[in-house]
């Protein structure tokens, strides 16, 4: 399973810390060695992995103690693994098949941050969850130019939240 995930840049980040270099500011001529660089390395941590963790292995790997890691005022550890087991998920798993009776449901992980960090102290399950159908050109659009779902998606959206307010109020 996990080398069929790890195949597709889909589902990679799903089964991993990811690392992603997204800021750089060193030189400003093409022919002089800057005096110093910086760069802002973006990590997605695991589940199981710690900020302290990767930050000792992003340092073991560059191997130069001249190169200084000094993490970023906002760290985010990795969140809990929620239980399938709870009833939380039953609710999800049933108005999943209510809405969408051709899908396979199935815990996954959500390599994204969302605004369900700052629930964290509400509940042990918080389930990300958006009932779009993402193929590899909307992935593209992620965080980039032209970011948006379908139209059929957004109709999705709401037919599939209106039954988990009709399911939730009725359990």
């Amino acid at each position: 399973m996990r080398k069929q995930l790890a195949a597709s840049p889909l589902t990679n980040a799903a089964i991993r810390t990811t690392v992603a270099p997204t800021l750089f500011n060193a030189g400003v001529k093409d022919n002089v060695l800057p005096a110093k660089a910086t760069a802002v390395i973006n990590l997605r941590l695991a589940p199981g992995e710690t900020i302290d963790g990767a930050t000792a292995h992003v340092q073991a790997t560059i191997g130069d103690p001249n190169v200084k890691i000094t993490p970023l005022p906002v760290q985010i550890e990795p969140s809990n693994v929620s239980d399938i087991e709870s009833p939380s998920f039953a609710l999800l798993h049933r108005t999943i098949r209510e809405t969408a009776p051709q899908s396979l449901v199935a815990p996954a992980l959500l390599v994204a941050a969302t605004d369900s960090r700052h629930y964290r102290a509400l509940s042990g399950n918080i389930f990300r969850f958006l009932p779009i159908i993402l193929g590899a050109e909307d992935a593209k659009r992620i965080h980039g130019v032209d970011e948006r779902i379908s139209i059929e998606d957004y109709e999705r959206c709401i037919r599939f939240y209106a039954q988990l307010i009709r399911n939730s109020q009725s359990s």
